[in-house]
């Protein structure tokens, strides 16, 4: 009975509009954090990328705050 309710809890929270925003905020986020370096490789056309390349920490930084905005809107749903 418990586990009923529950699981229309959690239905009713992913059918939320601001839900799949979120994820989608997070996934790429996190998809520009990782890819950084590759992205920067590109638009620099060369394959040696230092660390502190601005093109790549714009990148990082760009995705680490996109991913803060998704758990935001996850949070104070």
């Amino acid at each position: 009975m418990r586990f009923l309710g529950l699981l229309e809890e959690f239905k009713y929270f992913f059918s939320m509009p601001s839900v799949w925003v979120a994820f989608g905020l997070l996934v790429f986020g996190t998809a520009l954090v990782i890819l950084a370096r590759r992205i920067a490789r590109v638009i620099r056309k060369t394959n040696t990328i230092e660390n502190n390349d601005k093109y790549m920490i714009t990148f990082k930084c760009f995705g680490v705050v996109l991913m803060f905005l998704g758990v935001l809107i996850i949070a104070f749903i």
